[in-house]
């Protein structure tokens, strides 16, 4: 089992063409998120089996991140919002990029998140967007949905879709153009 436990940052962070493999991990009390994936289009990382309790956030992913998986069981407790939070204002680079299905959503909050090549979103994937958009310029957009796994596109104040993302209990609720 590996803890990361009290960074005043980022408790793993993943640059450049970096290539990790985590199982097993705990973060705790982070100030930032429990992971930054900011790696390039040949970074990989894979996750699994994931606690993140107490960070500023669960997961930043940087849209030209090459691979990134993670599979459960992953929990969140008070951690900022509960999912992947895609950055968004950049290109999602020259190769096509799938969306696994990790158990929390994939948090969109501002700005474009635009795909030069192609994005594939899993069975059973939930994006939540916030004053935000995901667009293609050259690639198509492939939601590989079935009638058990369904794919959700609402927005981030949506509490049936994914779960409480932005940890706020009952205090805020869907609406056109939010």
């Amino acid at each position: 089992d590996i803890q990361f436990i009290g960074n005043k940052t980022d408790a793993l962070r993943l640059d450049g063409s970096a290539r990790g493999t985590v199982y097993n991990a705990a973060y705790t009390g982070n100030t930032g998120y429990g992971v930054f994936a900011n790696g390039g289009t040949t970074s990989v990382l894979n996750m699994s089996t994931a606690a993140f309790t107490g960070n500023g956030g669960v997961v930043k992913l940087a849209p030209a991140t090459g691979v990134f998986n993670l599979s459960g069981p992953v929990s969140v407790t008070n951690s900022g919002i509960a999912g992947i939070d895609v950055l968004a204002d950049a290109n999602l680079g020259s190769i096509v990029r799938t969306w696994s299905n990790p158990g929390m959503p994939y948090v969109l909050r501002s700005g474009d998140v635009n795909l030069r090549s192609g994005l594939n979103i899993a069975p059973g994937v939930v994006v939540k967007l916030q004053t935000s958009s995901l667009t293609s310029q050259e690639g198509a957009i492939t939601a590989l949905a079935t009638s058990a796994q369904p794919i959700i596109f609402t927005s981030l104040k949506d509490d049936g879709g994914g779960g409480d993302t932005n940890n706020d209990g009952a205090t805020t609720a869907p609406a056109a153009g939010n």
